[in-house]
């Protein structure tokens, strides 16, 4: 009898990161871990498909992959740097088969970091503020981008690589603030794109046109598609002054 295959069930982990770092938790009141990949403020966290390494971005400008007991993997960092070192990095997320990374940053770039080269593979730009909001297409062809500024970007990044479409969320000579938080591809209807902003504003893109749109009193900061049915949900956040 040939050798048997042995499954390692790993239990789910939620992670969340503070002023002191990062926790992981597996549904007790005491975080399993606690530790401190970055150097600054922590701007976002995505784990990998298979839950395995959680990547996380920062305001000291890299993305820091941790294993699940919070142990360092690989720390990712721009080639090319500005006057003043790496610029922050607002936001950042896994490809579906979780083999490339990209990221979002203060200086209005897009990064896509190859996982299996364990390299910095492209710079896509575009943007004309800094870069919140990301996600991939569920064929990994195409990846989305939303900034500070409203204007949401979909670059093409196998083959040819090239911005194939671009909207912007704001009305023209629109005053406030309309960053987009929330950004998601329909896992469904590949080219359907939902975004969220912080003007309370919910729409749905076919490529460059709205098909239809809402909103809310308060700033949309998420945006999930549901998978078991063909709908977007979005949940909404409020600020008191």
């Amino acid at each position: 009898e040939g050798p048997r295959a042995t499954l390692t069930h790993m239990p789910p982990l939620l992670a969340t990161a503070g002023d002191d770092g990062v926790a992981l938790w597996d549904g007790g009141a005491v975080a399993r871990r606690r530790f401190s990949p970055h150097a600054a403020q922590v701007s976002a966290l995505r784990w990998t498909a298979n839950d395995r390494v959680l990547a996380s971005s920062s305001h000291d400008g890299s993305v820091v992959l941790s294993e699940r007991d919070g142990s360092l993997f690989d720390t990712l960092r721009p080639q090319a740097r500005g006057p003043d070192g790496p610029a922050p990095v607002l936001s950042v997320t896994w490809s579906p088969a979780s083999r490339y990374l990209a990221s979002g940053s203060a200086d209005a770039l897009v990064r896509i970091f190859d996982l299996q080269k364990r390299e910095h593979a492209l710079t896509l730009r575009g943007h004309r503020a800094g870069v919140c909001a990301l996600s991939w297409s569920p064929s990994e062809v195409h990846v989305a981008s939303a900034s500070t500024a409203g204007d949401v970007i979909v670059h093409r990044v196998q083959g040819s690589v090239a911005a194939v479409c671009r909207a912007d969320t704001a009305p023209p000579g629109a005053r406030g603030d309309h960053a987009v938080r929330g950004l998601h591809w329909s896992p469904f209807h590949p080219t359907k794109l939902a975004t969220g902003s912080e003007d309370g504003v919910v729409s749905l893109w076919e490529t460059a046109a709205p098909l239809r749109g809402g909103s809310h009193a308060a700033g949309a900061a998420g945006l999930p598609h549901s998978h078991a049915q063909a709908h977007a949900q979005a949940h909404t956040h409020t600020h008191t002054h």
